[in-house]
């Protein structure tokens, strides 16, 4: 039986995408879903997610806290 996916993170693009590849380093399968209509008004859209399986979250909580708190401090 396949586990249903989580949502762990929402954002850009590019956030999501550095994000995964964070998780993917420690080798936490990670997927990407993008809301299908976004841009469709030439606008960026900020509703990329980044899904996991629950069993991998007490491993992935810490790496993405870390990765929210640098973008955080970044943008100040």
């Amino acid at each position: 039986m396949e586990q249903q996916l989580i949502s762990v993170f929402t954002g850009t693009e590019t956030s999501v995408l550095l994000l995964k590849g964070k998780l993917d380093m420690q080798g936490i399968a990670a997927e990407i879903r993008k809301e299908s209509n976004a841009g469709t008004w030439g606008v960026v859209p900020d509703n990329v997610e980044l899904f996991i399986e629950p069993s991998s979250l007490d491993e992935a909580e810490p790496i993405i806290e870390e990765f929210i708190r640098k973008r955080h401090i970044e943008k100040i």
